[in-house]
């Protein structure tokens, strides 16, 4: 276990896991696995792209006994799994529609693990552990990652508060890297689910389009080789629950991104998507990431001109249906 770890980190230095998911998995997680008793090569244990009863694919089950015991969803290093909230509640859901006991995201170096479903606990309580890999003292990381195992898999939710192995940092500054919603202003929720190429426009398509009386019914943005299907999952201060709609769309992917790798440097488009205390008070606005925000465009023709300029910025692509 310590040479796989220590290859593992050796290796996840080199910048194509960054924003390569395959090679992430490939070299970085399966090994991983394989250590802890795995059989990455049997389909009675691991299985890649499975279909779930939640409308969306998770990246690995592991399988006891023909049942499955844990989903896996995978991000590239570029991701920051500790923090990615929303790519929980994601897999939670899969996990909670198909009763699978276990979720776990990550990255290659953070590991994170969570309980499908606990009656009166939010997704933040049913989270039972947490492991970054460059933390220093590697006991404790083996130990932490023995509840991985074949033979304590099925045993986490029945951990009893959390298990942390992070390196000190990480601890002291969690809360200042934590979003915290703000009662002044509308937040919202997405989810990504990686879907084939979708038969929809793109928006350099879209952009001689006649717009008037059309309204947009779903969304994707692909980063790298991959389509994801957006699908805003909720929000606070909304009168109504958010949905899809040209006012909607540009804080979408701008929240999708920013899970994504992306810093809102990346993502930053002048008085149009910065910092709250730099966007118009009159317009109607969205924070994106705690002082952070992306105002609401009003229409289809404003909503694709700002989308062009974040595909200049960050190189994705998007595409959007409409009706």
């Amino acid at each position: 276990m310590k040479d796989i770890i220590a290859r593992i980190l050796s290796l996840s230095k080199l910048n194509l896991y960054r924003a390569n998911e395959e090679a992430t998995k490939q070299h970085l997680i399966l090994p991983l696995l394989q250590s802890l008793g795995w059989d990455i090569f049997s389909p009675d244990e691991v299985v890649p792209e499975v279909n779930t009863g939640g409308r969306g694919r998770v990246d690995y089950a592991l399988y006891i006994d023909s049942t499955p015991v844990a989903y896996i969803e995978a991000k590239s290093l570029g991701v920051d799994v500790l923090r990615d909230r929303n790519a929980l509640v994601q897999l939670g859901h899969y996990c909670f529609v198909d009763g699978v006991g276990v979720g776990i995201l990550t990255n290659g170096i953070q590991w994170v693990a969570i309980s499908a479903f606990e009656v009166g606990k939010r997704i933040d309580d049913r989270t039972k552990i947490r492991i970054d890999l460059r933390v220093a003292k590697i006991d404790e990381i083996i130990e932490g990652l023995s509840w991985f195992s074949k033979d304590k898999i099925r045993d986490i939710p029945k951990i009893e508060g959390i298990i942390e192995v992070v390196n000190r940092r990480e601890n002291l500054r969690k809360e200042e890297y934590s979003y915290t919603p703000s009662s002044e202003y509308r937040t919202i929720y997405v989810i990504g689910t990686k879907v084939d190429t979708p038969d929809a426009p793109t928006i350099n398509e879209l952009i001689h389009v006649d717009l008037r009386g059309r309204k947009p019914t779903s969304l994707y943005v692909k980063i790298g080789d991959k389509w994801w299907k957006i699908e805003i999952v909720g929000g606070e201060n909304w009168r109504r629950p958010p949905k899809i709609a040209w006012s909607t769309i540009l804080p979408a992917v701008v929240v999708f991104l920013l899970e994504h790798g992306y810093t809102p440097e990346d993502v930053r488009i002048p008085s149009k998507v910065d910092y709250l205390d730099r966007l118009t008070r009159s317009l109607a606005k969205v924070q994106v990431y705690n002082d952070f925000g992306a105002i609401m465009p009003s229409d289809g023709n404003a909503t694709l001109r700002l989308l062009q300029e974040i595909k200049r910025k960050t190189g994705v692509d998007i595409a959007i249906e409409i009706d």
